[in-house]
Order: C-alpha cells, then sequence, then structure tokens
C-alpha cells in the first residue's frame, strides 16, 4: 500500500535574499496545515468584533498563522539579527524581525514544499484509466 504520511526528511534550501543564507526545512502534516489555516480564520474574524470602546480589534492574523507554519516547517537556519543573534523563528518577534523579502522567500519555499504537485483532476498511467476516471465511465 502507498505510504501517505508526512516525509520525515527535510530539505535544505539556499535563499536569493540574503548572502549566504539558508534554511533547513521539513513538511507539515495535512493536520498541521489545517491548523495553521484555523489559526487564521480564527483571528479574521476577531477582527470583526467591537471591544469595549467600540473600536474594532485588530488582530495579527497573518503574522500568527505564519509564525505556526514557520515553527512546524523550519528546521535549521543560519539567520542572524544585527547583534549577531541566531533568530528564534518559532516566535513572534523573532519572525517579525526578518527583512520583508527574507520572510517572503522562506514563505514561499513553505508553501511551494506543502503544496501537492499539479497532476490534473483525473491523471493516470498512460493506457490505465484512473479510479476517478473508472467510476464516472462505470457510474
Amino acid at each position: 500500500m502507498p505510504r501517505a504520511t508526512r516525509k520525515k526528511a527535510t530539505q535544505k534550501f539556499p535563499l536569493k535574499s540574503v548572502e549566504d543564507g539558508w534554511v533547513e526545512l521539513r513538511t507539515m502534516s495535512y493536520g498541521e496545515s489545517l491548523e495553521q489555516s484555523e489559526i487564521t480564520a480564527q483571528m479574521k474574524a476577531d477582527v470583526n468584533r467591537k471591544n469595549s470602546d467600540g473600536q474594532m480589534t485588530v488582530s495579527m492574523a497573518m503574522l500568527s498563522g505564519q509564525v505556526y507554519a514557520f515553527s512546524r516547517s523550519v528546521v535549521d537556519h543560519n539567520l542572524e539579527d544585527d547583534a549577531g543573534n541566531k533568530l528564534d523563528l518559532n516566535t513572534v518577534g523573532g519572525v517579525s524581525e526578518l527583512d520583508a523579502k527574507v520572510g517572503n522567500e522562506i514563505e514561499d519555499l513553505i508553501n511551494k514544499l506543502n503544496s501537492p504537485e499539479d497532476l490534473g483532476p483525473f491523471e493516470s498511467k498512460p493506457g490505465k484509466p484512473s479510479d476517478m476516471e473508472q467510476t464516472l465511465t462505470t457510474g
């Protein structure tokens, strides 16, 4: 039977946005991916609520969701702050300190690593219909 669980192997990626920078990433499980979406959705819902002063509460939905993704995906890196300390990419503070280009590049790498390959809706081996094609044609 085919294995359908998250691969535990990691991949090291050189960063284009920072000279000699790199990150080592792992894929997220489907459950972690859903949890990231849930964090972002809950935080966005909070924006619509008003506080006791009648003002909107602005949430950090994107930041919270990305900190979660970084904490689950970044295994190691060589990125430092201005004082030469290794950034803690498991925290809001560490992720917030990243240069925008660096943060966006890491986010893109995480998204690409966790996105399914685009195989098309009914792609199968040549000459052999997929299970979905057989179901649709034989109903």
